[in-house]
């Protein structure tokens, strides 16, 4: 800063700048925490009509429950509600309904989406003078698929339910719950005095289901409580750290701070010179290419789609954005990023790429295995046949994996470290999704013997967990994950022999195959919670 300048521009171009400052720093210490991303979780609490249901009264639960999960901090909660101002601001920009009397699924898809959430936890409740019952069911939001449940079986929230074949009679639910042994689950009203307090037993209901939340699925979560302090007072000015003077330069003063380590002064003085010349692409994608080197994938995708809009020739901005959706777990935005590039006529062997990892991700396998090709096609990289190779597995095509695989046995697997993160993760859902369905599955089959429908689902299953296992077998694993790895491969192993012991019992009728399968499926599922946090280690460790 230049000494004696006391002009009310320059204090404010000075007010400016630490706040930047203050924001960066921010932003460049807590990077770990950006990239891992805290998963947005979507309430969606429905209700009946007391007009069809008669007796029908509930309590207020997703908004307790939003608070309760913010004290622990795993999930980043968004309530379907006129009263959360997030979905409130959401519901107005995409013309969604604020309050909605059990919505259908396409509904509650859609708006998840929307509001770009990981995962979906559904609630609904009824009660009566003294007692509540309760029911939750929490799904993965990218394919509405059942990760955890609390409640009883006599309000499946069909359509949700990832049960198999058609509903349950009555008879059949009876016999399901015994086979089961799950036992409906009620709560007790809070008494105080002679009345029972209903905002009491909401807010009991709502940290229950927290704590249990926090024991499983979301066991080993890094926790970020959200502290509840008021707004900072507007008017007061960050001062600048001891000995930090922001220079007046151009770029070459930013490649000065990159040069000497300063990545955050840079960022600083980068956004002062977007300020002063906000048509100027060159600062914006210096920008982009310094918070994609910090692995700021948010912030960098961000960056780049504002440049996008504003640029002569956005393709390479939309190029970096799309990139760094999907490094995020932004899918959405993702897909509308590539939208963009096609829509421009920017189908490039990355594009096509991209847009077949996103396919991938959102389980259309077929879809992305025509992209994969497609890119294949344009220029193979040992990036984009390794990820052919998950999508053939993903898709049940055991033979075609293996395929993939063999051509890339020289390859060091340092260079698809990312695609391998990106894969195995994607893997771990859909194994933890065969285990669900696996554990309805027995008391399904004694409840409806012989129903070949049942048989076929099981045989589905079966050539699924054996693809997964063959791809966890054959895979080139980087150094920094090879911990992690063997211990997904005996949880995959696991999974795959429960599925064929399964798949026995279901077409032999052997009680000893359902105990064996029951058995096999319980120690796989109890590797997973391993699985995460040794993966979570592999990831902090630094590269070999």
């Amino acid at each position: 800063m230049r000494k004696g300048d006391f002009s009310p521009g320059r204090l404010n171009l000075v007010a400016n700048r630490t706040l930047r400052l203050a924001a960066a720093l921010l932003t460049v210490l807590a990077s770990a925490l950006a990239s891992a991303g805290i998963p947005r979780l979507f309430i969606v609490q429905l209700t009946e009509d007391p007009a069809k249901f008669e007796g029908y009264r509930s309590l207020v639960l997703d908004t307790y429950l939003a608070e309760s999960l913010d004290e622990i901090g795993q999930v980043d909660p968004i309530v379907w509600s006129m009263g959360d101002p997030r979905f409130r601001q959401i519901a107005g920009d995409k013309g969604f309904p604020l309050e909605w009397e059990s919505p259908t699924q396409p509904l509650v898809v859609n708006v998840a989406r929307a509001v770009d959430a990981e995962y979906v936890l559904v609630v609904w409740s009824m009660r009566n003078e003294a007692v509540v019952r309760p029911v939750a069911t929490l799904y993965k939001a990218s394919t509405f698929r059942k990760l955890w449940g609390y409640g009883d079986w006599e309000r499946r929230l069909a359509p949700f339910f990832s049960g198999e074949t058609k509903p349950l009679s009555v008879a059949e639910t009876a016999a399901f719950k015994g086979a089961y042994g799950q036992e409906i689950r009620e709560f007790a009203g809070v008494q105080v005095g002679d009345r029972v307090d209903w905002d009491s037993t909401s807010r009991t209901i709502a940290q229950t289901w927290a704590a249990l939340l926090r024991q499983e699925p979301f066991k080993g979560w890094p926790e970020h409580p959200k502290s509840r302090l008021p707004e900072a007072d507007p008017g007061t000015i960050v001062p600048l750290p001891t000995g930090v003077d922001l220079p007046d330069g151009g770029m070459e003063e930013v490649e000065g701070l990159v040069a000497s380590g300063r990545i955050d002064l840079a960022i600083v003085h980068l956004r002062d010179l977007i300020d002063q010349h906000p048509f100027d692409e060159s600062y914006r994608w210096r920008l982009v290419q310094i918070l994609d080197s910090q692995r700021l994938y948010v912030e960098t995708a961000q960056e780049a789609v504002r440049g996008a809009v504003i640029s002569k020739k956005p393709l390479p901005f939309y190029t970096v954005a799309a990139r760094n959706w999907l490094r995020a777990g932004h899918l959405d935005s993702a897909k509308d990023a590539l939208n963009n590039i096609l829509a421009r006529g920017g189908e490039t062997r990355e594009t096509k790429a991209m847009v077949a990892q996103l396919n991938l991700r959102t389980g259309n396998y077929s879809q992305a295995i025509e992209w994969y090709s497609m890119a294949i096609r344009s220029g193979p990289t040992p990036d984009v046949v390794y990820e052919r190779a998950v999508a053939y597995a993903l898709a049940g095509q055991d033979e075609a994996c293996r395929d993939d695989l063999a051509s890339l046995v020289d390859l060091d697997a340092r260079t698809i470290e990312e695609s391998y993160a990106m894969a195995v993760q994607v893997c771990e859902e859909i194994l933890q999704g065969i285990g669900v369905r696996q554990g309805d599955r027995i008391p399904l089959l004694r409840v409806r013997p012989g129903d070949q429908e049942l048989v076929a689902l099981a045989g589905k299953d079966l050539a699924l967990a054996k693809s997964l296992a063959t791809y966890l077998d054959l895979t080139p694993v980087p150094p920094r994950y090879a911990i992690s790895h063997a211990k997904r491969k005996l949880a995959h192993k696991l999974m795959q022999q429960s599925a064929s012991e399964i798949f026995d019992y279901a077409t032999k009728r052997n009680e000893d195959l359902a105990t064996e399968g029951t058995m096999s499926l319980r120690e796989a599922l109890a590797l997973l919670p391993q699985i995460r946090a040794l993966f979570a280690e592999d990831q902090s460790r630094p590269l070999p």
